[in-house]
């Protein structure tokens, strides 16, 4: 493993990678904050990102989750909000193909349907939306055939 450091002393690790006989990164990658925090872990093959890629905020939560072959997307690209799943979509040869998933703040179930070559096709599926419940912010559940709503109380 090779890496680099933010500072001469070489006290503050900046990056960690492998590089194949021409010295293109492949292998294991890592990027740190100045404070030592992984902000991007990933692999390379000969300079091409290929594989699982995760990338971290500053204080350390997950940002994205995402797999990648030859350069492009491909499968399950999960991003996360305020350390709770905010989408999730389905990826082939770098493009928007297969089914996606839109998440409230809390984690909560907000929206899915299907991408098909970049676009949303057919209908999306509403799984609820936010009203004002008092002084919170509430997220009502859409059912089917069913009135009233299911209120769930969540902090925003």
């Amino acid at each position: 493993m090779k890496e680099t450091y933010y500072d001469s002393a070489k006290e503050h690790i900046k990056e960690r990678y492998q590089t194949d006989w021409l010295g293109r990164y492949h292998g294991l990658r890592e990027q740190y904050s100045e404070n030592g925090t992984v902000l991007m872990r990933g692999h390379y093959k000969h300079n091409i990102p290929h594989g699982v890629f995760e990338h971290y905020r500053e204080n350390g939560d997950l940002m994205s989750r995402e797999t990648l072959e030859d350069g492009k997307l491909e499968g399950r690209s999960e991003h996360y909000s305020k350390g709770h799943l905010d989408t999730v979509y389905t990826y082939h040869q770098g493009i928007k193909e297969g089914p996606f998933e839109e998440y409230w703040n809390a984690g909560t179930l907000m929206k899915k349907g299907i991408y098909h070559d970049n676009l949303q096709e057919g209908l999306t599926k509403n799984i609820g939306k936010m009203v004002l419940c008092g002084k919170k912010i509430c997220i009502v559940q859409i059912k089917k055939k069913a009135l009233p709503a299911n209120i769930l109380r969540t902090e925003r």
